[in-house]
């Protein structure tokens, strides 16, 4: 790397992305991404997260193998998950800002 550029933000992004379950069954829920945190929420309006992502040391790439198309993997220290976009726009934008929450 090397070089300053200094007080870099990171950027949040919200939206739709479609996560699978641990039973393999895909569910519609509204993503924040804040902190190098990713919360999913049922409803953007819900008070709670419906499940929290720490994603300190993570990674995050794009997942060629899924039944889906625009599918993100991202493998955290607690299991890896699979998030699917809608369009490969919306895939690159969550990758990026992803990786930018990873810290590497």
């Amino acid at each position: 790397g090397g070089g300053g550029g200094g007080g870099e933000r990171v950027e949040e992004l919200k939206g739709w992305l479609h996560k699978q379950s641990t039973n393999g069954r895909w569910q519609r829920r509204y993503f924040i991404l804040r902190d190098q945190k990713l919360e999913y929420y049922r409803k953007p309006e819900d008070a709670q997260p419906g499940g929290t992502l720490e994603l300190q040391g993570c990674a995050a790439k794009a997942h060629k193998d899924a039944e889906r198309d625009f599918v993100i993997r991202i493998e955290t220290e607690e299991r890896p998950y699979h998030l699917a976009a809608g369009s490969g726009d919306d895939m690159s934008n969550w990758l990026l800002a992803l990786r930018g929450h990873c810290g590497r």
